[in-house]
């Protein structure tokens, strides 16, 4: 059970626009406590996704897009160049990923078989 003094505490940060670790080291309340008060106090909150933070800015992923679809940048080995130039160091499959994530598949190139020379002339 907690003291009214705790509880005016972790509602008024609540209400500060704190976050949930925050609030535990500063009060010494236990994180389920402090989120069950945030359900109960301040239900129309902004809830964070989670996840890793994207290293790439919005507006890059934006001018990339328009320069793959104005074909300035024609394969995702263009795009890599690109970033690179811009001081990202990508690897190219974080650049497929990127791109996939920004809707543009980038296409393989199709394997053909080897045929020999002495078939090729037939």
């Amino acid at each position: 059970k907690l003291s009214n003094d705790k509880r005016n505490d972790v509602i008024s940060m609540i209400k500060a626009g704190k976050g949930t670790k925050d609030i535990v080291q500063a009060t010494g309340v236990s994180k389920a406590q402090v989120v069950r008060m945030k359900k109960e106090h301040d239900p129309d909150r902004i809830k964070s996704r989670g996840g890793r933070v994207s290293i790439v800015s919005n507006y890059t992923k934006r001018v990339i897009s328009f320069r793959v679809r104005k074909g300035f940048l024609l394969s995702a080995k263009d795009v890599q160049r690109y970033l690179w130039s811009l001081g990202y160091k990508f690897q190219y499959s974080s650049t497929t990923r990127l791109m996939r994530s920004l809707g543009l598949n980038s296409l393989y190139k199709k394997k053909k078989p080897l045929i020999k020379r002495i078939n090729q002339k037939k």
